[in-house]
């Protein structure tokens, strides 16, 4: 009988102290995991953008406006509105696009969106230029002008896409400029038409 006690008696303490120690642990352990997440992030926006046409530009309303698009910084969405459209009316529109983030990113033909109740058709023709840097886009952008479009079309030296564009700085071809013929095909003799167009940019 003194065998057993004894055996109990020494029992006792050792499983106080194991769970002592053991809640101590629980208590007192700190875990501490870190995760590394890889995200490819790119920028691509307008950064500025016009629409010409031999219809009074004054007739066609342009959101944002210039000065609020600088303040932006740039945008992905550009939207185009009239009231004064009719059945074969069109605009060209220029992008002047880039890639403002740190992975090359590439841009294809945008997403148009065109709300409008009476179901008009459009037909749309890109044009894209590029890549460049700093102001070697000036031929394909600043000296274009409705007549010359009409006149002679689109500027030579257009491209297929997509358009690669590199990282942001100053030594990268991270410009662009995209022309866009757009034409509504049908429609009542006149009516009220909202356009948005989107740059659609992947990466690499």
């Amino acid at each position: 009988m003194r065998n057993p006690k004894i055996l109990v008696a020494l029992l006792i303490p050792i499983l106080f102290i194991s769970m002592g120690a053991y809640s101590y642990a629980h208590f007192t352990d700190l875990v501490v995991k870190k995760y590394k997440l890889h995200v490819k992030c790119f920028m691509v926006d307008i950064t500025s953008y016009k629409a010409v046409s031999r219809y009074d530009d004054e007739l066609i309303t342009k959101n944002p406006p210039d000065d609020e698009l600088a303040a932006m910084g740039g945008t992905t969405t550009i939207s185009l509105s009239t009231n004064k459209a009719f059945p074969g009316w069109y605009v060209w529109v220029g992008l002047l696009i880039q890639n403002k983030g740190d992975f090359p990113a590439n841009v294809n033909t945008p997403l148009y969106s065109i709300s409008d109740p009476t179901g008009v058709g459009v037909h749309t023709e890109q044009y894209f230029y590029g890549p460049f840097a700093h102001a070697d886009f000036q031929n394909a952008w600043g000296k274009v002008t409705w007549k010359d479009l009409e006149q002679y079309g689109p500027p030579s030296g257009n491209v297929p896409p997509p358009v690669t564009l590199e990282p942001y700085g100053d030594d990268y071809k991270n410009k662009m400029v995209l022309w866009i013929y757009l034409e509504l095909l049908n429609g009542a003799q006149q009516f009220q038409v909202h356009i948005e167009i989107t740059v659609l940019a992947t990466s690499i």
